[in-house]
Formats: C-alpha cells, sequence, structure tokens
C-alpha cells in the first residue's frame, strides 16, 4: 500500500512537471525556426477540408436518422427514408452553394484559425491575375476591377466612379446597389467627397463616419449616399496623387462589420486598380487623339488637292478668252476638265472611305503616264523633259495617286530651279522596282533640311504660296501603293527624287492603264 502511494504521488509530479514545462517547450519551439517544420496549410485547404468534413459529418447524421425513419416508420420506412434523404441532399445543396454561408465560413475560419483576416499573398496574386487578364479596352478593365473587388471582399454589390474630360465623377458601373434617385447626378471635382479622399486617401467606413463624424474631418456626403442603407464603404482610386475614381462597396455577405484591416487591404487594391484604369483612360484618349488626328490629316490632304484642282481650272479660265476659237486648246481644255472631276471624284471617295490615303494598286505603263502629267503642267521655264527608257515598262500603282505625285513632284523642281535650268524625268528598272527619276539643277537641299523640314506637314518655304503638305502627302501615297519616295540633294548643285515603285509585267496582266 505504501508503495502504491508513492508510485501515485510520483506520477502525479510528473503531471505537474509536464504541464509546467509542456507550455515554455511550445514557446521555445516556436522562437527557435530550426524546430519547426516547413509545412504551411492554405486558407483554401482549411476552409475546403472543413467544407468536407462538415458535408460528411451531415451525411453521416443524415444516414442514421434515416435509418431510424425506416425502422420507425413500419410500412411507411422505406417511403420515408427516400423522401428524408432528398430533402436532406437539398438542403446540403442549398447550404454549398449560399454565398453568404461560404462568407461566414471563412470569417469564422479566419478569426479563430489565422492572426490576419486575409492571406495577402494569394488575395494579391488573384487581384493582379484578373486585372492582367480584362480586356485591354477601358470597359474590359472597369468590368476587371469591379469584378476583382467584389470577390475580395464578397461584397454584396458595387459602384464605380471615374473621373470624366471635364474633372467631375460620373458613374460608370454599378451591380447589386440602389440609391434614391435611381440616376445620379456627377460630382464636381472640388465636391467634399472627392476633395476628402483625394487629400486623405482614406477608405471611409460609413458605419464609423455615422458613430463617429469627428474622425473624418470635413467630409460631407451627397444626400443619395446618406440614405443608402446597403452602401458600407468608399474606397478611393488613387494613381500617385491623382484620384481616378472611387468604389462604393455594399455589405459584405457574411454581414460581417468591416475594420482596419479592410481598410489597409482597400488602400493597396485601390492603388492597383487606379494604376490599370489610370493607364486605360490614357489609351481610350489617345484613340480618340488618333481619330482626330486622321481626320485633320485627311483635311489637309483634301484642301491640298483642291488647290491643285482649282489652279488648274483658274489656268484656263485665264486663256480661254485669247485661245478659245483654238481647236487644240479646247481639247486640252476638256482634258484638264475631265482629270480635275477624277481627282474630286477620287477626293470624295476617300472623304467617303474615312481616310486621307486611299490607292487601288494595278498595273500601270509609265511612260504614257507621265507623258500625261507633264501635258497637263502649266506651260513655264523649265519645261520637264522625259528621257527615254525601257520600252512598255509597268508598275503596280493607282494611275490617279501616282499622278499626283509625279505632278507635285515636277512642279516643285520647277519652282526650285531658274528658267536657264534643266528638269529631267527619266524612267528605268532596279532589281523588282520601277524607278521614276525626276532631276533638277535649282538650288537643292540639305541632309538637315531634308530630314527634318521636307515631310513635315505644314512646313513650307513658299509662304504663303504653299501648305507644307504636298511632300508628306506623296509620301504617304507610294508608301499606300507598296512604293517608296527617295530623295538625293546638294546645296546648289540640284536635287533627285526616285519614286520606286513594284515592278509589274504588262504581257501578263489582265488590265493595263496608260495614263
Amino acid at each position: 500500500m505504501l508503495l502504491r502511494g508513492v508510485d501515485v504521488r510520483l506520477w502525479a509530479a510528473r503531471g505537474v512537471v509536464a504541464a509546467l514545462v509542456t507550455p515554455l517547450v511550445a514557446l521555445a519551439a516556436r522562437r527557435n525556426p530550426d524546430w519547426q517544420a516547413p509545412v504551411y496549410v492554405s486558407r483554401d485547404v482549411v476552409f475546403h477540408s472543413t467544407t468536407l468534413l462538415a458535408a460528411g459529418l451531415y451525411l453521416v447524421a443524415m444516414g442514421l436518422a434515416g435509418y431510424w425513419v425506416r425502422e420507425a416508420g413500419g410500412t411507411w420506412g422505406e417511403l420515408l427514408q427516400t423522401g428524408f434523404w432528398f430533402a436532406g441532399l437539398v438542403v446540403m445543396t442549398l447550404a454549398v452553394t449560399s454565398g453568404e454561408l461560404r462568407s461566414r465560413a471563412r470569417v469564422l475560419l479566419a478569426k479563430h484559425f489565422y492572426s490576419n483576416k486575409y492571406d495577402y499573398r494569394e488575395e494579391w496574386l488573384r487581384l493582379t491575375h484578373g486585372l492582367a487578364g480584362a480586356p485591354g479596352e477601358l470597359e474590359g478593365v472597369i468590368d476587371g476591377v469591379v469584378e476583382g473587388v467584389s470577390r475580395l471582399i464578397e461584397t454584396q454589390g458595387v459602384a464605380l466612379w471615374l473621373a470624366d474630360d471635364t474633372g467631375q465623377y460620373v458613374e460608370r458601373r454599378r451591380r447589386g446597389l440602389e440609391f434614391d434617385p435611381p440616376e445620379l447626378q456627377p460630382l464636381a471635382a472640388d465636391h467634399p467627397l472627392p476633395r476628402f479622399l483625394r487629400d486623405t486617401g482614406w477608405v471611409v467606413i460609413l458605419d464609423e463616419w455615422r458613430d463617429a463624424p469627428a474622425r473624418y474631418e470635413g467630409l460631407a456626403l451627397p444626400g443619395w449616399l446618406l440614405g443608402a442603407a446597403n452602401v458600407s464603404l468608399v474606397v478611393p482610386l488613387l494613381a500617385r496623387e491623382h484620384l481616378v475614381g472611387f468604389l462604393l462597396l455594399g455589405q459584405s455577405l457574411g454581414a460581417r462589420r468591416f475594420d482596419w484591416e479592410d481598410s489597409d487591404l482597400l488602400k493597396a487594391v485601390g492603388r492597383q486598380a487606379a494604376g490599370h484604369l489610370a493607364l486605360a483612360l490614357t489609351t481610350d484618349a489617345l484613340s480618340r487623339s488618333r481619330q482626330f488626328e486622321a481626320y485633320h490629316r485627311l483635311s489637309a490632304f483634301l484642301v491640298h488637292d483642291l488647290k491643285n484642282v482649282v489652279a488648274q481650272l483658274q489656268l484656263i479660265g485665264r486663256n480661254a478668252e485669247r485661245h478659245a476659237g483654238n481647236p487644240e486648246f479646247v481639247q486640252d481644255a476638256f482634258e484638264t476638265v475631265g482629270h480635275a472631276v477624277d481627282r474630286m471624284n477620287r477626293m470624295l471617295a476617300n472623304l467617303k472611305a474615312g481616310s486621307g490615303v486611299s490607292t487601288a494598286a494595278r498595273t500601270v505603263e509609265i511612260a504614257p503616264l507621265i507623258e500625261r502629267v507633264l501635258a497637263r503642267l502649266p506651260v513655264r521655264e523649265p519645261q520637264p523633259r522625259l528621257t527615254q527608257g525601257p520600252e512598255g515598262l509597268a508598275a503596280l500603282a493607282d494611275p490617279q495617286a501616282l499622278s499626283s505625285v509625279l505632278e507635285h513632284i515636277v512642279q516643285n523642281a520647277q519652282d526650285a530651279t531658274p528658267a536657264t535650268g534643266e528638269v529631267l524625268v527619266s524612267v528605268q528598272t532596279r532589281g523588282e522596282e520601277a524607278v521614276v527619276s525626276v532631276r533638277d539643277s535649282g538650288c537643292g537641299m540639305d541632309a538637315a533640311f531634308i530630314a527634318e523640314r521636307l515631310f513635315r506637314p505644314f512646313d513650307t518655304t513658299k509662304g504663303n504660296a504653299g501648305m507644307g503638305i504636298g511632300a508628306f502627302e506623296s509620301r504617304e501615297l507610294l508608301q499606300a501603293m507598296g512604293g517608296r519616295l527617295e530623295v538625293e540633294s546638294t546645296p546648289g548643285a540640284g536635287s533627285l527624287f526616285r519614286i520606286c515603285l513594284p515592278l509589274a509585267s504588262v504581257a501578263t496582266s489582265e488590265e493595263v492603264v496608260a495614263g
């Protein structure tokens, strides 16, 4: 009996020592990284494991209850069991698919199993992947931001407001939120709400603002937001110090109160989303700017072509009184008018297509086309001369566009050359190209002028007589036909322009245009 009492006391002492030592060992193991197992259990694993365990326990309980129903139900036992099982499965399906129940379960697990409410790494990667996968246009990025933030805090509703071109903030997207009135007016940039968000960068927790408005000094909410009971948060979208917009977030599906941890996460998320939105807004503005640029370029091309057409018709008008009885003059006048009509029809077609450069390349005999262009030019010195080239040479080009390019280059050569000089036009082949060369003995240009000013729109050396668009338009027309324009020049020694076009075979062409 005595020994037995000693054993009991010994075991009791051991128990006391173990009770005292175990917490100390656990604390030391926590502080010493060498004692810790490198195992990390993610929140998703815990959530799904808990869900699976709960479903298993539910099914076991339903099985036991179904067995009892069958035994106690007598002759109706099997039918009652089947109905009981069916009802149980329906209840489990509704529970598993309930967003509110999932949200409450996640909050419960985060509160009792983790020191932080969110797995920041997982949430950040999910948001980044969602925004990166959104379509590049503005509307796609807006949808990506709304979806990403809604999924992040599992909210019942969200509304996104963005700054427009005038600086006002307008609603661009709303889901699950209702306001009175339904159609909301824009907020000015100096309204207290956007001004407060821009100055402080705070996330406004509306429950906290209602309980202690002094914490949000200077904040005043619009009337429609004051009466919205289903809005819980206002999140600023700041790109650097610029307020791109803000988000209105509804209540959480888990009916939990938002706190500082939600606020800190949403601040970072707001800046990430604001960067994507700012880039999308800039891209959208650039796209609209390019549309205006295309419109202005089209207008410049049309005005330049109209100036040339008007000059041709004025020349006919000035010579009509003196040469009206000359059959050759009348024939030339009809041809010039016909050419002017063709050019205006092409301008109308370009205007209808919405492009300043519109070409339809086909096989064109070069020499006859050059002859027709030179014959239409006003008679003045020095007269351009066409030297003989390969017979039957043809290229792929738009005859009207090529005529405009030749006309402009030859007239510029005449303008740059004194009356005692010369302007020579020649045609030759070079590899797979047909090359039309226009050489003059005029004043020439230096390399800096060619590189910086020759093809710059609206830069002219002719004063009010020129628009500075001809060289630029000629280069654009040739590029549209698959060709290019080469320039060589020496100050005081003249210039050489080469019109290079893809070579074509006249013999194998179905349609050959001579001019």
